[in-house]
């Protein structure tokens, strides 16, 4: 019984932890991509196979990835499919998981930065407050909190 019990945890840890580097390198290739046409198309290719039933996280940056090839294409066309798949994609993420921080963070870095004639900025400031809110908290992910400090600026 022991062992069955042993073998469960370090399953569950494996498993734990696979997430927690998917996590990671997601985070990465968003901090690169809005520069790095390399960064964003290989984030677009690791969320490409997550589907409306996937983790919200997951499906918060499959969205993100979208929105962030808008800057790797030329054609108004393509520019527009992305940025409207994207924010379908990021929106749904945060329907379906309201109280996470890390989707409410990611689509304020990209509203902050999309043009206001889109119309796409009308939850900055409650996304702000949140952000703020979960940054200042000392019982916070510090590695959600350094990621967020590293690209609040975005």
């Amino acid at each position: 019984m022991r062992n069955v019990l042993i073998f469960v945890f370090i399953l569950l840890f494996s498993i734990s932890a696979k997430a927690d580097d998917l996590t990671t390198k997601m985070r990465n290739l968003f901090s690169e991509s809005a520069k790095k046409e390399t960064s964003a198309k290989e984030l677009y290719t690791l969320t490409s196979k997550y589907t409306a039933t996937s983790k919200a996280i997951y499906i918060g940056y499959k969205g993100v990835a979208e929105l962030m090839m808008c800057n790797h294409v030329f054609s108004v066309t393509k520019k527009l499919g992305y940025f409207n798949s994207g924010k379908k994609w990021l929106e749904l993420a945060i329907k379906q998981d309201p109280k996470n921080v890390e989707l409410k963070f990611l689509r304020h870095c990209i509203q902050k930065n999309v043009p206001g004639f889109l119309g796409y900025n009308n939850n900055l400031a409650t996304d702000n407050a949140e952000i703020t809110k979960y940054i200042n908290n000392p019982a916070s992910d510090s590695k959600l909190v350094a990621f967020m400090r590293l690209n609040k600026q975005s």
